[in-house]
């Protein structure tokens, strides 16, 4: 017996299940770690590059896998259970996506990768470039597996300090390609301050941030990474009229961003 279910990016199908006692439950990090290599191998053929194998996505595969293996339930969400997205969020990783496969049987030798590869969603997930890491659990309850896989791109969640230096570097090597001299980068305790209040409003806006009589204007902009750079500092960085650039960053997760992502106010 088999049933399998995927979700991507809030799209879901799932199935009931009998109910039976619960004594028995096992994690099988041999199988899981199977899953893994078949996952990257079908991916090689494809030209993707490998997913990597994350301790907090399988952290959030392992809670998943127990909520639907005590419910004997086979869904996304059971439950009370928090959503995908919340689930990945409690683990502290910092990710701009996220999607899952799960699936059950009550036979051991059951081929859970080869099942969802013949699923268009599931295979989907499995092939995303969306997608670079992956935490997968297999849980053994009571001779019944149930199986998941937690897809995620992982991002950074560095310091404000190195999200100012990272940001500076991107925006210099765009000068460099538009043949300008680089500009000095000041890192300002005030914008930071100020990126992380525009974080704590959940919204960015440069009539938030304070500027001095000197500076030209003010740019208030989100990034998952700090060298995505949005189009009004592109546009910067061939302006020769530039010398000086007044930046603040802070990292911090919100009700509409709950993976996390780099808040900027940047000044010239």
């Amino acid at each position: 017996m088999k049933i399998r279910g995927w979700l991507r990016f809030g799209v879901m199908f799932c199935a009931v299940l009998g109910s039976s006692a619960a004594a028995f439950a096992q994690f099988d990090p041999a199988e899981a770690h199977q899953l893994l290599e078949q996952a990257n191998s079908a991916r090689a053929k494809e030209g993707l590059p490998p997913l990597a194998w994350n301790d907090k996505l399988t952290q959030a595969a392992q809670e998943h896998a127990q909520w639907m293996a005590n419910a004997h339930l086979l869904s996304h969400q059971v439950g009370n259970e928090p959503s995908l997205t919340e689930r990945v969020a409690a683990t502290h990783l910092a990710f701009s996506s996220v999607a899952e496969n799960i699936a059950f049987s009550s036979d051991k030798s059951e081929d859970f990768h080869n099942d969802w590869m013949h699923s268009p969603g599931h295979r989907a997930n499995l092939l995303s470039r969306s997608s670079d890491a992956v935490g997968i659990a297999v849980l053994n309850h009571n001779g019944s597996y149930y199986a998941v896989e937690d897809f995620a791109k992982a991002n950074s969640a560095d310091s404000p300090e190195q999200a100012e230096q990272r940001f500076g570097a991107a925006f210099n090597h765009e000068r460099k390609a538009h043949k300008q001299s680089p500009v000095r980068i000041d890192p300002s305790p005030e914008l930071r301050a100020a990126a992380c209040a525009m974080a704590e409003r959940d919204k960015a806006e440069a009539r938030d941030i304070p500027r001095e009589a000197k500076t030209h204007a003010a740019i208030a902009f989100t990034a998952f990474e700090p060298e995505q750079l949005p189009q009004p500092i592109l546009s910067l960085a061939g302006n020769p009229q530039i010398a000086t650039l007044a930046v603040g960053a802070c990292f911090k997760a919100t009700s509409t961003i709950p993976g996390g992502t780099y808040w900027f106010a940047v000044t010239y």
